[in-house]
């Protein structure tokens, strides 16, 4: 028989009020024997804590990533059937304004041939001189004054004033209408 006593033993000696140094070894090694278990279950609870935080913070970043990915996929869906709403209403239009841009062909075709057979007959150039002579004539005729050129000169002026006005308004309608179109792109983008 071993000396050292087992600890069923020594816990019935205890029991029994009998006291012995064996018996008093056998209970500290056997608290320390459960002492060192418990400090093993201790880490092994403490490194299973830890990588159960790591695997919740993993999850959440997947979570994450998965809402965010359904979040664009929902985005590209909804574009999708908005362009298909937009070609399913387009495509009647295209088709007619394809009509219409056959139709002013032909038209504009017909006006081209006969402008260059204008041209080509001498009309317009012959129209032009005539024009010409008869301002040479009238220029000649009507020789300027001072007065004459005074009067012009105010004409002149008013007109220069006149085109002012109508440029600022011009450039007010080209901005706003700059403004308004890049707008619009901006909204149908």
């Amino acid at each position: 028989m071993h000396s050292e006593m087992k600890i069923d033993a020594a816990l019935a000696k205890l029991e029994a009020g009998k006291f012995s140094f064996q018996m008093v070894d056998a209970i500290k090694n056997h608290v320390r024997k459960l002492e060192r278990e418990l400090e093993v279950t201790r880490s092994l609870h403490a490194s299973a804590v830890r990588e159960l935080k790591l695997e919740e913070y993993a999850n959440w970043r997947l979570e994450s990533e998965t809402k965010r990915l359904n979040a664009r996929i929902h985005a590209i869906l909804r574009a999708n059937i908005l362009t298909e709403k937009a070609y399913r209403k387009m495509a009647p239009i295209a088709n007619e304004t394809g009509r219409y841009v056959d139709a002013s062909l032909k038209v504009a075709g017909a006006a081209l041939e006969r402008a260059v057979a204008v041209l080509k007959s001498g009309e317009i150039q012959a129209q032009l001189v005539g024009a010409s002579a008869k301002l040479y004539q009238f220029f000649k005729a009507n020789v300027f004054t001072e007065e004459t050129f005074r009067e012009l000169q105010r004409y002149a002026i008013k007109m220069g004033q006149y085109l002012r006005v109508f440029k600022e308004h011009a450039v007010t309608g080209v901005l706003k209408a700059t403004a308004y179109l890049s707008n619009l792109r901006k909204t149908s983008a």
